[in-house]
Order: C-alpha cells, then structure tokens, then sequence
C-alpha cells in the first residue's frame, strides 16, 4: 500500500484513524482494495513488527491511540508513527504459524475435558508433596492472661483472687486423634504484667516434622502455663507444680483442604486441661485469654492432598468390640453420664475417647458428651 500522512490526536478513537486513512487510500487507489471493502474490514498494524492496533474492546467499547505501548512510546521519543492497514482475517497467519494453529485445536479440546481442572489446580497451587519445609509458628503476643487464686478459710467459704503479674511459658504440640506425631514444643519462660505478654520479636516455634508428611486431620494444641522457674530459662518440660491457665486446639487445613496460612487472634479456654481430642473451636467470652500467632505461608496456597485418613484409620475402634477394663467401669460410668457442661479431667476425656464404640453402642443419648469431651 501507498504511504500517506495523515494527523490525529492521541485521543482519537482508532476506529477514526482507520475510518480516514481507508478513505483516503481507497480515495486515491481504490484498486488495491477488494470490490466490497470496508474500513471494518481492517485494523492497523505497526510496520515490520507482528503488533496489532485494534479498533474495540472486548465490552465494544473503543480504544484511542493513547491505549497503545507503541502510539506512546512514539510520542515520547518524536519519532514517526508507522502503521499500516492490515486484513483482519489475516492476523492469525502473522500470529501463529500452521503447525500452531493445529495445536490450538487439539489445546482447544484440551481445555474442554476434566483434565484442565487437575491442570488449573497445579498452577493455582502448591500440593503437600512439594512443602519439604517443617511446620512451624510464630507466638506474636497474648493479652488477659490470668490466675484465679482460691483461698480456703475455716468456715469452708473461699477468697478468688485474681492475679496479672505471672511467669507464664507456651507449649505447642502436634496431635493425630490422641497420638502425639512429634516432641512437644516449649518456650522460654516470660513475665506477665497486667495479664498481657509483650514480645520485641516473635517466637518461632518450630515442630520437627515436614508439612508433607502430615496428616491432614492433624490438630495444634497451644497451652499457657504459669510457673515458678526463672524468666529466661528455656522449659524442656512440664513441671507438675506448673498449672496450665488456657490452652486450645487449632485447625491446621481449612474446609476446601488448604493449609491454614496468616494471623490468627483466637480465644483460649481457661482453667482446663489441653486436650487433643476436643473440639477444634475457640472462646468467645470477650473476657477470655486471647492468643496471637502467625502460620507459616508460601506463595501459593498449599494444597493438603497427600496423607488423609481413610475410612479404616477414622473408623478404628469404633465399630469393631471393645471391652471395657474393670478397673474403668465406673469412672467410664462417671464420664457418660456427666453433664455435658461439666469439665472433665484429661484422663476422663481420654477413658472416652478409647471406649468410644461402647459410648455409641450403649449411651448413645451421651454421644454430646463425648463430643463436648
């Protein structure tokens, strides 16, 4: 085609542009265009280069010159704008040659079966086999930690006293049903004043196992406990003169089966046990001991597909027989029909847990308060 000048601002439409510059050449040469042509019929293509300059947006709203890398970087640096008009059904020749078009015709059907959701899902995510990296949180801060100090007088009434200023240490642990998967987790003793623990750096708490090997039921159970050792010190274990203020259990795989990244602020239940088999929900007392901690992240969601419990594991001792010990029949007998607000001790809770069959088999009106347990 002929080379002509022709002016326009960068705020012009390019269905403009290509409106003028038609009806110029076809003004000036109409035989180099088809017997029928329409300015429609073209889009504007940059000289010497596979770049396309086209009228309309996918919504058919227009595009001005200014939409483009090129019409900008020409008006930047002065230099000419050169385009050409160019058929619209030969841009894919230009784009793609014929052994690719064929391809995009077998991708096409690709795209079409259930295979591209396995596909899709690779690229959104990572899956557990991929995450050689243990699992491991950080402790941020905590807030209304507390001791209720109870004082008996002769008379048998008692004095609740309530103290703020305590040495308190964390513990986390990793928990399969009630199998403990690695050695529980400790912090270094801290000072509490006015019930808050405030720290000039996070606590990382690293537990020795990789988050491709864990299970996908898997629970973190995060407990306080007061004690008396000096601040500073590293804890390696629990003392029996250590009293656990509040702990809980955590999730660590969301409900579409991710695994749990972010911050979380959770509400602790107090003056109780950890527990590893019970319920993964925390306390919405407003008054409640409050825990603050991150879990690690990736740049990608984690997707937990690779150790999930099958029917066999979850069903363990639960429709098979068991017989329940004499020397339990009565603390069993205790623990079922207890209120389902009482709080039971941990060896109550584990007694359920272990006879569990029999509390489905036998007191199935008590299964609320093996779920409570």
């Amino acid at each position: 085609m002929s080379m002509k000048t022709i002016v326009h601002l960068p705020s012009d439409s390019i269905e403009e542009v290509i409106k003028n510059l038609f009806t110029k050449l076809h003004t000036m040469k109409p035989s180099i265009f088809n017997e029928n042509a329409q300015p429609s019929d073209f889009v504007l293509k940059v000289r010497g280069f596979n770049e396309f300059i086209i009228p309309y947006k996918r919504d058919g709203s227009k595009y001005c010159l200014s939409d483009f890398d090129y019409i900008r970087k020409c008006i930047h640096l002065k230099l000419p704008i050169d385009v050409v008009l160019f058929n619209r059904e030969n841009m894919h020749h230009n784009l793609w040659n014929e052994n690719t078009i064929k391809m995009m015709k077998y991708f096409d059907q690709f795209v079409g079966n259930n295979n591209w959701n396995l596909i899709q899902d690779e690229t959104r995510c990572l899956s557990q086999r991929e995450c050689q990296t243990p699992v491991c949180i950080q402790i941020i801060s905590a807030e209304r930690i507390k001791h209720y100090k109870i004082t008996k007088l002769k008379d048998d009434s008692e004095i609740v006293n309530l103290e703020e200023d305590l040495k308190i240490y964390i513990t986390g642990s990793l928990h399969y049903g009630t199998r403990l998967l690695v050695r529980q987790e400790f912090t270094p003793v801290y000072q509490i004043k006015e019930g808050k623990l405030h720290l000039d750096s996070p606590i990382m708490m690293t537990f020795n196992i990789l988050i491709s090997t864990l299970p996908k039921e898997t629970r973190l159970t995060l407990s306080i406990y007061m004690t008396d050792s000096p601040i500073n010190l590293q804890v390696l274990e629990i003392n029996k003169k250590d009293i656990c203020l509040a702990t809980i259990n955590c999730k660590l795989v969301d409900y579409n089966g991710y695994f749990m990244k972010g911050l979380f602020n959770v509400g602790m239940w107090e003056r109780t046990e950890p527990n590893p088999i019970m319920m993964c929900c925390e306390n919405t007392s407003s008054n409640t001991c409050k825990l603050h901690y991150r879990m690690i992240e990736f740049n990608k969601p984690v997707k937990m597909n690779t150790f999930i419990a099958n029917e066999q594991e979850l069903n363990t001792n639960i429709t098979g027989s068991v017989k329940i010990d004499s020397e339990h029949t009565l603390r069993f007998k205790y623990a079922v029909e207890a209120d389902p607000l009482t709080v039971l001790s941990q060896e109550d809770c584990r007694l359920l847990w272990t006879y569990r069959s029999l509390v489905m088999k036998t007191k199935p009106r008590s299964i609320a308060r093996l779920v409570s347990a």
